[in-house]
Formats: C-alpha cells, structure tokens, sequence
C-alpha cells in the first residue's frame, strides 16, 4: 500500500491503483474458492457406516499385546488386529501385556495390564 502511494503522482492516481489492486484480489479470491470448493479433497464426504461396509473393531477394554516399544505411541496387537495405540504417558516395553483404556478422537489409548 505504501509503494501504491509513493509511485502515484497524485492523491487521485493512488486511490485509483488501489481500487484496482482490491479488485484484483476479490476477483482472485472468488476463483479461488470456486476452484477449491469443487475439489475439496481435504474433507471426507462419505461416511464410515456398516451400511456402507465399514465395521469398527470392538476392542474397548479388551487385552493384548505391545508388538513395538510405546513410548509413549507404538503398535499393538488387539483382538487379532495389530493396531496403532498410545499409552497412557507411560513407557511400555514389546512384549508388555495391555488393556485398551479408552477410545477418543480416534486414538486408541492403552495402559500396562495389571
């Protein structure tokens, strides 16, 4: 802006270069979003229903096994999946048995088996 009013000869010629830059960007911005908003690949459109084939593994407070060192993220082995877990701030060695602690936001949380 203040290179638009050092370059215009008069207060007239400045507020017209401005005039046209604002416009250049409204006009850049509704491309923009009409382009983005047909190929919205960020966001996932179909649902994760049974329906539609998807089945969630039911493991809440079920047992098993560490298969990597989580420390405090790791994998392990949960009724015969081996799935992505985190525990609960605590180190937990391979081969360590757990229990599923919870489920949210999609993170299996996991906690050593006493």
């Amino acid at each position: 802006m203040a290179s638009i009013i050092v370059y215009a000869d008069s207060v007239n010629q400045a507020l017209f270069l401005m005039a046209v830059a604002a416009a250049i960007l409204i006009v850049l911005f509704v491309v923009s979003t009409l382009i983005f908003s047909k190929k919205s690949s960020f966001v996932l459109k179909d649902e994760e229903k049974p329906e539609n084939g998807y089945i969630a593994p039911r493991i809440s407070s079920k047992t098993g096994v560490a298969e990597t060192d989580l420390h405090p993220s790791g994998l392990a082995r949960i009724g015969g999946s081996k799935l992505s877990v985190i525990s609960e701030g605590e180190y937990i060695l391979k081969g360590e048995k757990i229990k599923v602690a919870a489920i949210a936001a999609g993170k299996v949380k996991v906690k050593r088996e006493e």
